[in-house]
Order: C-alpha cells, then sequence, then structure tokens
C-alpha cells in the first residue's frame, strides 16, 4: 500500500495505529467526498499529515521513504557462481534508518548480483544458501520516477535570480543561520519550457535527488541527507538543507500558494547516491558541487588532474622530430605518451568480438581503495571497453616482475591524476583523490585516457595559434589561469592532431578535427583570485557557440575514440584490413641479386601462407645498423629507459637509433606483402598475425647492413609487439 512508503513513528506499535488511523481517515473521507478523496493520497506515494488535512504542516524528509544499496564489494566464487553483494536498507531522506517493512511499497533492489571471474579477480568462499539467485534489478528509473515531496516557503530576501549564473556560488560561503536559496543551494535553471521533468533531469544529472521549482519560472537542485555520493563525509550544514516542515502539494492550486514546490527522486539510491546511467555531469559542474558541500570555493586547480607533474615523474613524452605538421607522424607514436605494446585476440569479459586484436592494460587497486571508487572506475572502464579495443584487465594480486600495469588507488585527497602512457619502469599510476563517487566516473575515464597515451586535448599545437593553416580554436585568457595550472594550457607538439597512412586498413589519415567535446578537454569556468573572487573565464572557444560542450564528462567522444583508434591501430573485425599488426606495404621485386648474404633465412613455399606464421631470425649485433635520424621508426628510441625496459621484457629490443633493413629476394617476379617484424639485436621470435604471403618460387631473407643492393627492399620494423 502507499501509505507504507513512508514510517510514522519509529515506535513499531505507533507505525502501526498512525497507518490504521490513516486508513480509517482515508476511507471516511472517499465516504463524504469523492472528489477529495481522489485529490487524497491513497495514490500519493508520500505523507500522512497532509492527507487529513491540506494545511497541516509536516516534515517531508522525516516521512519519506527510499531504499539504499551500497557499492557492490568483491566478486566471490561460491557453489559453482561467482557473485557481488551489498548492504540494502529502507532509510528515511534524513538518513534515519528504519525497518524494510516501512520500504514495503517500493520495489526492492537486490543485495546480490552475478559477476564475471574473467573481468575482475574473484574470491573463492564456501557454499551456502545465501548465494541462491537473487531477482532482477528493477527497471532504470525513468523521467517519472519523482514525486512532490512539498510546499515551502521562500526564504526571506530570496527571490527567482534572472540574469544570475548557472552555477550560483551564493552558498558557498554562507554564513547565516536561516536556509541558503531556501535549502535548495546548487544550480539555478531558467528556461521557456520549465518543467517538472526538466528539472528532475537536470538535478538528477549531477547527482542530486531534490529539486524544487521556484514561482514556476526557476529549476533548483537540493541533496537529503540519504545522498551520501554528493556530501560524502563532509558535514551536512543545515543552511543547505529544506525546512522541516512544509505542506502538501495539493495545498494550493496557484504557484503564488505554493512559491517552491519541491519534488524528490523516489528510485533506489545506487552505491549511496543518484544511479550512475541517470548522471551528465562535467569536471566544472563537480567542482561547483563539492564546493557548495566544502563550503568554500575549491579552486579547479587544486581540483584538475595534475598530468603535468604525474608526467614528469613517470614518462618521458615521445617526440617524433619532422619538417612539417605533427600529423604527418606515425602510428603508434603518435600520441604523447608511449602506447601499451600487449595485444590479445579475446574480448574484454562479457563484450562482442568486435576487433581484430585487443591492447591489454593491467590494473590493480592499492590496498585500501573503497568499493565506492573501484565501482566507478570499473564503469569508466567499460566506457573504452566499449568505445576501443583497449583491453583494461583487473588484477587480484600483484603481477610479476616486469609485466607492466597501473596502480589505481588514492595517494593524494586534492587531485585525480594520472602518469601519461605506459612509464618506461612499466608502472603507470593513477590517483582516485577527488574522484570518489559515480559522479566522478566521467573523470576516472578522462584519467584512464591520459595512462592510454592522451593529453589533454587544449593542449593541440593548433589549439591558440595557427598551425600550418589549422586553428586558432581558443582564445587563452592567461591573466584568469592560475599559476599552477598553466602547464596545463599550454600546447606540446606531442598532442595528438592526426597522423600519417600507416597502411592498408589504416583507420585515419591526416589531420584530425580538434574535438571540443573530447573527454580530455577542460570546460570553460570563471577563475578566481586569492580572495576566491571571479576575475574572468580561463577560456573562450573560437567559435563561441562551443563555449558551452567543452568540459563534459559523460562520454567518450567521438573523436576520442578515433584518436585511440588511430594509436592503437584498431581494426573492426571483417573488414576491409588484412592485418591489424603490418604495417608494410606491397613489394615488387624483379632480381635476385644481393650483396649481403650474411644472417639469412631461406624458405621455400608452393603454397599461400597463412597468417600468424612464425619465423626466428638471427641478427646482426648490436651497433651494425643504418642511424634512424627522426626516430619514424622506434617513436620512444630517444628515451633514455628504452634499453633497459626491454632488458625487463625478458627479450632484446632494436638499437634506439637502428634501423634494420629487410632485403627481399626472388628467383621470378613476385609481389609478396611483408608484413613489419619486430627484430632485435638479439636471436628473437617475431610473429606475423596479418598479411598472406603467397609464392611459387624459394624465397630469400636476409638481414643487412646497407642498402647498396639493387632492389633491395627496407620494412621499418614495427613498434607494436604483441
Amino acid at each position: 500500500h502507499p501509505l507504507m512508503q513512508v514510517h510514522p513513528k519509529k515506535s513499531r506499535a505507533m507505525s502501526h495505529f498512525w497507518m490504521f488511523t490513516s486508513l480509517l481517515w482515508a476511507v471516511e473521507s472517499v465516504s463524504t467526498d469523492a472528489q477529495v478523496a481522489t485529490k487524497s493520497s491513497c495514490f500519493m506515494q508520500l505523507g500522512r499529515a497532509r492527507q487529513k488535512s491540506e494545511t497541516v504542516s509536516f516534515d517531508p524528509l522525516s516521512e519519506a521513504v527510499a531504499w539504499t544499496a551500497s557499492s557492490y564489494g568483491e566478486c566471490s566464487l561460491s557453489c559453482g557462481k561467482a557473485w557481488q553483494h551489498r548492504v540494502v536498507e529502507c532509510r528515511s531522506l534524513n538518513d534515519e534508518k528504519l525497518e524494510d517493512e516501512d520500504c514495503i511499497s517500493l520495489p526492492r533492489p537486490p543485495s546480490s548480483q552475478q559477476c564475471d571471474c574473467a573481468a575482475m579477480p574473484c574470491i573463492d568462499v564456501p557454499c551456502s544458501q545465501e548465494h541462491h539467485a537473487q531477482a532482477e534489478l528493477p527497471e532504470k528509473p525513468r523521467a517519472s520516477e519523482y514525486e512532490c515531496l512539498g510546499c515551502y516557503s521562500l526564504s526571506e530576501g530570496d527571490s527567482p535570480g534572472f540574469g544570475t549564473p548557472f552555477r550560483d556560488e551564493a552558498c558557498m560561503e554562507w554564513k547565516n543561520k536561516s536556509k541558503c536559496r531556501s535549502g535548495l543551494p546548487f544550480f539555478r535553471l531558467h528556461s521557456d519550457a520549465l518543467s517538472q521533468s526538466l528539472c528532475f533531469e537536470f538535478c538528477a544529472g549531477h547527482g542530486l535527488d531534490l529539486f524544487g521549482i521556484v514561482d514556476g519560472v526557476e529549476c533548483r537542485c537540493g541533496a537529503s541527507k540519504l545522498n551520501h555520493a554528493v556530501w560524502s563525509e563532509a558535514e551536512v550544514q543545515p543552511s543547505n538543507q529544506l525546512p522541516s516542515t512544509a505542506h502538501s502539494c495539493l495545498a494550493a492550486e496557484h504557484a503564488d500558494a505554493c512559491p517552491v514546490r519541491v519534488y524528490r527522486y523516489k528510485g533506489v539510491f545506487e552505491s549511496g547516491g543518484v544511479p550512475h546511467w541517470l548522471l551528465k555531469t562535467s569536471v566544472a559542474d563537480a567542482n561547483y558541487v563539492d564546493s557548495i558541500v566544502a563550503g568554500r570555493n575549491i579552486l579547479l586547480s587544486m581540483e584538475e588532474d595534475m598530468v603535468e607533474a604525474a608526467a614528469n615523474s613517470a614518462t618521458s613524452l615521445q617526440v617524433q622530430k619532422l619538417q612539417g605538421p605533427n600529423w604527418e607522424r606515425a602510428c603508434p607514436g603518435c600520441l604523447a605518451g608511449r602506447e601499451w605494446i600487449e595485444t590479445d585476440t579475446s574480448p574484454p569479459a562479457g563484450f562482442q568480438h568486435v576487433w581484430e586484436q585487443y591492447h591489454v592494460i593491467r590494473y590493480i587497486f592499492l590496498p585500501g581503495t573503497d568499493d565506492g571508487r573501484k565501482e566507478a572506475f570499473r564503469v569508466a572502464v567499460q566506457w573504452w571497453h566499449e568505445a576501443s579495443c583497449i583491453k583494461l584487465v583487473e588484477l587480484a594480486t600483484w603481477p610479476a616482475a616486469n609485466i607492466p600495469f597501473v596502480k589505481v588507488g588514492l595517494t593524494s585527497a586534492n587531485s585525480c591524476s594520472a602518469s601519461v602512457g605506459q612509464p618506461s619502469d612499466g608502472i603507470a599510476r593513477i590517483n582516485l583523490g577527488w574522484c570518489r563517487a559515480m559522479r566522478h566516473t566521467g573523470a576516472m575515464a578522462h584519467e584512464i585516457g591520459h595512462t592510454l597515451g592522451m593529453l589533454h586535448e587544449h593542449m593541440r599545437s593548433d589549439s591558440v595559434a595557427s598551425y600550418f593553416g589549422k586553428g586558432p580554436h581558443l582564445r587563452i585568457n592567461w591573466q584568469n589561469v592560475a599559476s599552477n595550472m598553466v602547464g596545463n594550457y599550454r600546447t606540446r607538439s606531442s598532442t595528438y592532431t592526426g597522423s600519417a597512412d600507416d597502411g592498408p586498413g589504416d583507420v585515419h589519415v591526416g589531420y584530425a578535427p580538434y574535438d571540443f567535446e573530447s573527454i580530455m578537454h577542460y570546460p570553460r569556468l570563471l577563475s578566481y583570485n586569492s580572495q576566491t573572487r571571479a576575475i574572468g573565464y580561463n577560456f573562450d572557444t573560437i567559435p563561441a557557440s562551443n563555449n558551452d560542450i567543452t568540459g563534459k564528462q559523460d562520454r567518450i567522444s567521438e573523436g576520442d575514440a578515433l584518436q585511440i583508434a588511430d594509436a592503437y591501430q584498431c581494426r573492426r573485425t571483417g573488414g576491409h584490413s588484412t592485418s591489424t599488426t603490418s604495417t608494410g606495404s606491397v613489394v615488387s621485386s624483379t632480381s635476385t641479386t644481393s650483396t649481403s648474404l650474411t644472417y639469412t633465412s631461406t624458405a621455400t613455399s608452393t603454397t599461400t601462407a597463412a597468417p600468424s606464421t612464425t619465423m626466428s631470425t638471427t641478427l646482426p649485433p648490436e651497433g651494425s645498423c643504418v642511424r634512424n635520424e627522426n626516430c619514424a621508426v622506434n617513436a620512444w628510441c630517444k628515451d633514455a629507459g628504452y634499453i633497459s625496459w626491454c632488458r625487463s621484457q625478458g627479450q632484446a629490443c632494436p638499437s634506439p637509433i637502428c634501423v634494420f633493413e629487410v632485403q627481399v629476394s626472388t628467383t621470378a617476379e613476385t609481389t609478396s606483402a611483408l608484413s613489419t617484424t619486430t627484430l632485435s639485436t638479439m636471436t628473437s621470435s617475431s610473429t606475423s598475425t596479418g598479411s598472406v604471403v603467397s609464392s611459387t618460387s624459394t624465397t630469400s631473407t636476409s638481414l643487412t647492413y646497407t642498402s647498396t643492393a639493387t632492389s633491395t627492399t627496407t620494412a621499418a620494423p614495427s613498434t607494436t609487439m604483441s
């Protein structure tokens, strides 16, 4: 029964008494006045007091109830199935724990769900009856998943603020004892088409479970004490909460009699907050909400990711020296950070096989990382799985020595940061400081982007100045940029702007358009001086119509997906590409002449060689090579840690300044598709995973030191290693 959705008193006896008398009143009202009964609340999801009289005041926050569910814990294997468990409780919006019976009219969310041991580490636990299958999760909330909480009065001096900033900062440093913005301290939205559903979607999209419409013209947002994802461990200031008394939503038929009509999200509080599938937030919005909660302006320079410091300490950014624009760089090697080189042909657990190969990146949570951060980070991982051929694999224990991986956890509370690309020591780092809840999932996906090798979009060479006829796209207001954030706005020639033709099946060739919607782009927002006074915006977009689309972190943009697909050579299955690792071209030879016949392996074939044919080649000693002046082959060859990193992998690598040449000799005119081979300065094994070599004659492949022979063909070694 809907009346069970409120808890009348903490006492069970009083609870039963009040429910009984409420039902008697409802029956009586139906018998005496059918019209009033229809308006009254046998059909309302809230409140008893206002059912008796439309003029009697009551405390909706104490009476309204909801299910709240903690984040899921670790995956445990029991009874032949893998499960995750969480705590599910019935609570009031004032965060008072109630009996489950008080929420009986609401669908109870499951306390367990099945998990996949291939997607996350599993812990073996004894089999018990507790691990039987649970009910399916309820449907995702729709726009109708809200209800009217009550009619509230405007605080003294409060009124709709036409012309006020969208992110109203009045409540950041509120010193009065009165309610700030009538208890709805977050945001002020005006629209010619303002409605309850629009206001709900707006506030819920920012993780806020309360919303109110002021005088029918302004939408404001609030958060109940039950919304732990917003308040975290901070003390909830009374000035940021609704008054303890209100009137029934049926108290008035006109807006002037109900100046602030407040509604609440009535679905399940997942991981202590509004479910992540309703969220549509940005760095600037998350920073703004956190500032209201903290009671002071948390400058974005404190809260944004400190990529510069993290990159300098962990990774040497790779640069290919070019005479022309930097979109003429080859991929791999076209990102600012080193790409991760391990590949696999199987997709992430739970995903369809849509890519010919996947680039594997292992990660492990640091001890002490809470379940809320883990759950949000796993969602961010899913975003990248859906958008690219990246395969992030969670580890249960520290990997063996020499295996590259990422440490994920809380190392600094005031920042959310990451190293760029695969570091030379093989250990990358992601700090989830202020990235703590589902509403920070986009920020976590942003940090994963850094780990993949991406820099901020606004650090491109064409961002603030014309570059080979492209740009500018931004006007940086340097006087409004905090000194410790200047480095995160300066352009870097290593930032991706496109790439050269990398061979058959290349997903992108040439200049890549500037992406204002990139998850790697900073938002446009007001900057502040030392007295936290607004002094102006950090930048303006060119054109100005793109000002409001920067800094959104609710998805991986099309430009982000293209950048990773190009850099990691992601090729879809069934496409026109013949190989996902081959960057060689078709070579035609009409001569058998060669001047160097050393280190030669010979093979005779009369059939078409299938892909994934492994050949072993003995290579010349280190130092015997053609000098690679511009590092076009080994994009990270200037890295001082390159050789030591190679040794840590248990194998040798090409000399950082070398280009080994592959010579093909045939006894008849033959056209062969050469698969690029990862070469070594010692004996090594390389695998051709894509090209089909068709020949009906004896073919001799020689590794030479020079290029003086007629018809000698050079194929550059690939920077992609399986």
